[in-house]
């Protein structure tokens, strides 16, 4: 979300279309930073007709730039399939065989260094689009009515009041 917070601080008007898979989708669905999702997962886009599918639907938006955060060849043949002039990358110190075969197709790749920061690495992404120095890493999630209600609900049903200290840890964050 910083990635997406920084674009939209820089250029309040732009477009900010956003792909994803089925488990990222739910965290930034109602994230209002995002113009449009893209669901990678969606029916239209499963199997080699879907893919085929998915790589003229991005040709047909007509994206000037596109981010690719993570490292995989599909981000990079989706890129240039987009015919985008800016493609960026993420790029591994020891990457697969598919990963370097691909990687022509973007014309800017950053080396992510294990241990590095993963936001701030996403972050010098945007560098291309003249966004540099320090920008803000803040992480940001969007409620819903509807989710708030659950938890609300929940809440109760353990018998937690607002009043109460509670602490949240999540082991597996990633």
């Amino acid at each position: 979300t910083p990635v997406f917070r920084n674009i939209k601080k820089s250029y309040p008007n732009s477009k900010l279309s956003v792909m994803a898979g089925k488990k990222a989708i739910g965290i930034i669905r109602h994230n209002p930073r995002i113009d449009h999702l893209i669901n990678i997962n969606d029916i239209p886009f499963k199997g080699w007709q879907g893919r085929a599918r998915l790589f003229w639907y991005i040709f047909k938006e007509h994206f000037d730039y596109v981010f690719s955060l993570t490292n995989y060849p599909l981000n990079s043949l989706i890129a240039m399939s987009s015919c985008a002039p800016i493609r960026v990358k993420t790029k591994v110190p020891r990457c697969s065989l598919p990963e370097l075969a691909t990687d022509w197709m973007n014309n800017y790749r950053f080396l992510f260094t294990p241990g590095t920061f993963l936001q701030r690495h996403y972050l010098s992404l945007l560098k291309p689009l003249g966004i540099q120095g320090e920008q803000e890493i803040v992480k940001e999630v969007w409620k819903t009515e509807a989710g708030a209600k659950k938890a609300g609900a929940f809440l109760a049903d353990h018998k937690i009041a607002e009043h109460d200290f509670l602490i949240g840890i999540t082991p597996t964050a990633g």
